[in-house]
């Protein structure tokens, strides 16, 4: 086995790795979209803000129905308490000798003794364990004018929340889709790349066998291999740079950066223009997810600075409380309830309430400031995309243009260089300015589809058929 320079075995396991990476799955630009769509990390944070944001919602409609509270308590005392009217011991209550009377006056007699044997009785009046039951309804009058302006900030909350899954997914799906032309640019570039490779191979060979006949040199030949190295080593750092954006293109994509290929499509080219200027900035102000958003989170800002406004009024509740005792039974009642209201007012709280409540507008007018400074930035972003992708397509012709130029004069110069009128390096510099021509134009075309998805991206909604890519 001849033996690998050490430098040479870093290439050698890159081409092989390369090799195997051939074998990835392809995926078509709208397959690639929808899967950022529902499997993006991004989307998946999304969701789950959104499903908080519901979450509060119902929190907050709570506040409508009046709250209901238990409490109980237990006392055990030392030994139960008892109390009695007459001391059964003491020398001044005696038992009467009611047979001294003769009746009736023996009835009043004996209706006298037993009304003093019930007083001598001890009552219990309070049990050792004594317990007291209560149950509490109250229903804030005042604080259904503020649940009512909390509804609005959570339901307002809950809006921007959705309009940031919408924002999440349509950012998901340009990020695919970018990555899915770069990883097309990429494989083009690799193609042109092999392409010029094999080319300069078939000049080697001419090369050679000139010299051998005694037609050409020795220079010549040399020349045309340090070209061909050279596009070699080219080639193996395209293919570094096709194997990088696959990876790329499989994390848009929603895997955990497992390489995905583009599928080979047919280039349709650059698309028209698909609306004025100003049409699009329109469609853009009232389709962008993320103005939506804004816009709503200044809505729940505006409503929480309302809430506040309201708690500096009286807050008047409704109560109700029914109390069960046990245990303690001596001229009181087991069962007990009422009905009424109360009223809390803070008069004065060193100016937090009114500091708090000018925070808020301050906070809702920020916000509103910020959905200003965001409009304007939606009519800039969609102007300069226009420019860029009117740009794309006049550099698009001048390289189509260039590339037939580029290979007449290649064709000019191969005559020459059989004439003996051209040198080699003549014939390889013509070559080399035909690689670049191609290269550019790869680079302008997809350049321009990269616009076009910006724009959409500008404008927030899809604004061409997704049938062709």
């Amino acid at each position: 086995m001849p033996a690998v320079p050490i430098l040479m075995l870093p290439l050698l396991l890159l081409s092989s790795s390369l090799v195997r990476a051939e074998g990835e799955p392809f995926v078509t630009l709208s397959e690639a979209e929808e899967r950022a769509a529902t499997r993006a990390a991004s989307v998946t944070v999304a969701q789950l803000a959104e499903r908080a944001a519901e979450a509060r919602v119902l929190q907050a409609k709570s506040a409508f129905y009046p709250s209901l509270s238990a409490s109980t308590s237990v006392l055990v005392w030392n030994d139960a308490m008892e109390v009695s009217f007459i001391d059964s011991g003491s020398s001044s209550t005696g038992t009467l000798d009611c047979t001294l009377f003769a009746a009736p006056d023996n009835v009043l007699c004996y209706t006298l003794q037993g009304m003093i044997e019930g007083f001598s009785t001890p009552i219990e009046v309070r049990k050792q364990v004594t317990t007291s039951s209560s149950v509490r309804v109250v229903e804030p009058l005042t604080g259904l004018l503020t649940a009512r302006e909390a509804v609005g900030a959570a339901r307002d909350q809950a809006d921007a929340a959705s309009h940031g899954v919408d924002q999440a997914i349509h950012e998901a799906r340009y990020q695919a889709a970018d990555a899915w032309y770069l990883s097309l640019e990429a494989e083009k570039q690799q193609e042109i790349g092999r392409a010029q490779v094999k080319g300069l191979e078939a000049r080697v060979a001419i090369a050679q066998v000139g010299m051998d006949a005694g037609v050409g040199t020795k220079n010549d030949l040399l020349q045309v291999q340090l070209a061909l190295a050279q596009a070699r080593q080219s080639i193996i750092q395209s293919e570094l740079l096709t194997r990088m954006a696959w990876g790329r293109l499989g994390l848009a994509t929603g895997t955990d950066g497992t390489p995905v290929r583009p599928a080979p499509t047919e280039d349709p080219g650059l698309r028209a223009n698909p609306g004025t200027e100003d049409a699009l900035v329109e469609r853009a102000l009232s389709h962008r997810p993320d103005l939506a958003a804004l816009t709503a989170q200044a809505a729940a800002a505006e409503a929480s600075a309302r809430m506040l406004e309201i708690g500096r009024y009286p807050q008047v509740s409704a109560m109700g409380i029914y109390t069960h005792t046990t245990g303690s039974s001596f001229m009181s009642e087991p069962d007990s309830g009422y009905l009424g209201a109360t009223a809390d007012w803070t008069i004065w709280a060193w100016g937090r309430q009114k500091q708090g409540l000018a925070a808020a507008h301050l906070v809702a007018d920020q916000l509103q400031a910020q959905l200003r400074g965001a409009r304007s930035g939606v009519r800039l972003e969609v102007h300069n995309r226009l420019l860029t992708l009117e740009a794309a397509r006049a550099a698009l012709d001048v390289a189509d243009t260039a590339i037939g130029q580029a290979e007449e004069n290649v064709r000019i110069l191969e005559k020459r260089q059989e004439a003996g009128t051209a040198t080699m390096a003549d014939l390889l510099d013509a070559d080399t300015a035909l690689v670049r021509a191609r290269t550019n134009q790869s680079n302008t075309r997809f350049e321009g589809h990269r616009a076009e998805i910006a724009l959409e991206r500008a404008v927030g909604v899809p604004l061409w058929s997704k049938e062709s890519p």
